[in-house]
C-alpha cells in the first residue's frame, strides 16, 4: 500500500485542469496516510482535498464536470475520503456522523458534502436513477451490493445515516450494507416532512432544473460545459431535457457508449442529434452547438446557456431557457419554452424560429412512448440506440422534424 501511495503521489494527476482523477489520487493518499500515520501525506492530502473540493464543486452543490453521473462518482470520492479520515481518528461505539467532520475539515467542506447529497435527493427519478446528462462511464468507488449501475438510492441511504436526516423523496428509508461504516440508528433520523413530488429545484451554477408535478419528472439542462472551460465530459445538450412519468421513461438522453475506442462514436454521442435539441443546418449539415473536432475530451465554453425564468401556478409550470451557440450565424440567442399544463397533463415545447436557416428538431424517445408525441408537420421516425451505461446499447426511437413546436401527452 505504501509503495502504491508513493507511486500515486509521484504521478498524481494534478497537471492542467484537475478533476475527479486527482480527487481519486487524494482519496488513496488519505487512506495510506491514516493507516500508516504518514504525517507529510496527511497534511498534503487534507490541504489539497479541501482546495480541490472548493474548485470542483459549485456553490449549489453540483460538480463542475457537467455530468450527473460524474457528480455521483465525485460524491463517492468526497464522502469516503471524509468518512475514512473520521473513522480512523475517532473511536465511537455509536458510530460517526456529520458532527465529527469539523474536527478535521472546515465547515465549508461539510456544507459542500451536504449540498452534493441534496442534488441526488432532488434529482432522483422514481426508479431510483438519475437523469443522464453528459458522460457516464459507470464508475464507482465502492460497490459491495448488487444494485443496478444507475441506481443511486444507496447514496441517499448513506447521506441519511450520516447527516441524521431523511433524504428520501419516496419510499422507506433502508439500511444499505455500506451504512454499517457509519453505524447510526435509523430511529435517530429526522423524517422528511416535505412533499417533494410537487417541488422544483434550480441549480443555478450548473444550469440544471428539476421540475416535478406528482409523478411527472422533467429535468432541463441549460448550463456550462464544465471543467473550468475544458468541457471534457460535456455534450451538446443545451436546452435538452429528460422526461419521465412514474417508472416510464418518455424522452431519453442518448447517453455515452464509449470514450476512446472510436472517435466517430464518441463524436456521435456528444452531438446535437443525440440529444433533444433544435439544430440549424449550414449547407445541409448540422451546426453543432460546440465544435466537436477539437478533441474527444474538449468542448469549448461558447454557449452561454442558461435557465432564464421559471413560473409556477395552479394550472401550469413555465420554463424559459436559452443559449448563444448559433448566435454567430443567426444574430440572436436560441430560446426554448417548456409549458407543462397540469390540467391537461401535457408538455408543450416551443423553440425560436429561423427564416434564413432550415432546422432539425430532434427527440429521442422510448419506443413505447412515441404515440405521446404530437407535431403539426411530417416527421421521420427511425430506429435508434441509446446508452444508459458504458458499452451497452438499448433500442429506442429518434423523431426528427422541421417544426419548432410540439406536444407530449402525459
Amino acid at each position: 500500500i505504501i509503495q502504491s501511495a508513493l507511486f500515486v503521489f509521484r504521478f498524481r494527476e494534478n497537471k492542467g485542469t484537475t478533476n475527479n482523477h486527482y480527487m481519486s489520487n487524494l482519496l488513496f493518499i488519505t487512506v495510506a496516510a491514516e493507516i500508516f500515520d504518514i504525517c507529510d501525506f496527511r497534511d498534503f492530502a487534507q490541504f489539497e482535498f479541501e482546495r480541490e473540493l472548493n474548485k470542483q464543486v459549485y456553490r449549489d452543490g453540483t460538480v463542475f464536470e457537467a455530468s450527473t453521473y460524474y457528480h455521483r462518482l465525485t460524491l463517492e470520492i468526497v464522502f469516503f475520503t471524509i468518512l475514512f479520515k473520521v473513522k480512523m481518528n475517532i473511536a465511537s461505539e455509536g458510530g460517526v456522523n456529520y458532527s465529527d467532520v469539523t474536527r478535521f475539515y472546515s465547515r465549508a467542506t461539510l456544507i459542500s458534502l451536504y449540498k452534493m447529497f441534496l442534488f441526488i435527493r432532488y434529482s432522483i427519478k422514481d426508479n431510483g436513477e438519475l437523469p443522464i446528462v453528459g458522460d457516464n462511464d459507470s464508475g464507482q468507488i465502492l460497490k459491495v451490493y448488487n444494485e443496478e449501475v444507475l441506481d443511486v438510492r444507496y447514496l441517499l441511504s448513506l447521506g441519511s445515516f450520516f447527516f441524521k436526516k431523511d433524504l428520501f423523496i419516496f419510499g422507506e428509508l433502508f439500511a444499505h450494507p455500506l451504512t454499517g461504516l457509519i453505524s447510526e440508528s435509523p430511529a435517530k433520523i429526522t423524517r422528511n416532512k416535505y412533499n417533494l413530488r410537487r417541488f422544483n429545484r434550480r441549480f443555478r451554477d450548473s444550469g440544471w432544473l428539476v421540475v416535478r408535478d406528482n409523478d411527472i419528472f422533467l429535468f432541463i439542462t441549460a448550463g456550462k460545459n464544465g471543467q473550468a472551460g475544458k468541457g471534457g465530459h460535456a455534450h451538446n445538450d443545451k436546452t435538452s431535457y429528460i422526461l419521465t412519468r412514474g417508472d416510464e421513461d418518455i424522452v431519453l438522453a442518448g447517453g455515452t457508449y464509449c470514450y476512446t475506442c472510436s472517435d466517430e462514436i464518441r463524436r456521435a454521442n456528444r452531438s446535437n442529434v443525440n440529444h433533444n435539441v433544435v439544430s440549424i443546418l449550414i449547407n445541409k449539415k448540422v451546426l453543432e452547438q460546440s465544435d466537436l473536432s477539437k478533441g474527444n475530451f474538449v468542448l469549448d465554453e461558447n454557449c452561454n446557456s442558461q435557465i432564464d425564468s421559471v413560473l409556477k401556478n395552479d394550472r401550469a409550470i413555465v420554463v424559459e431557457c436559452s443559449h448563444a451557440c448559433y448566435e454567430s450565424h443567426t444574430g440572436k440567442r436560441h430560446n426554448r419554452i417548456f409549458y407543462l399544463d397540469k390540467e391537461s397533463r401535457k408538455l408543450t415545447v416551443t423553440d425560436s424560429t429561423y427564416q434564413d436557416f432550415p432546422i432539425i428538431n430532434n427527440v429521442v424517445m422510448n419506443s413505447g412512448s412515441v404515440d405521446r408525441l404530437s407535431v403539426d408537420t411530417k416527421y421521420r421516425k427511425e430506429s435508434y440506440q441509446y446508452s444508459e451505461i458504458y458499452f451497452c446499447h438499448k433500442k429506442c426511437k429518434r423523431i426528427q422534424f422541421e417544426d419548432t413546436k410540439y406536444d407530449i401527452q402525459l
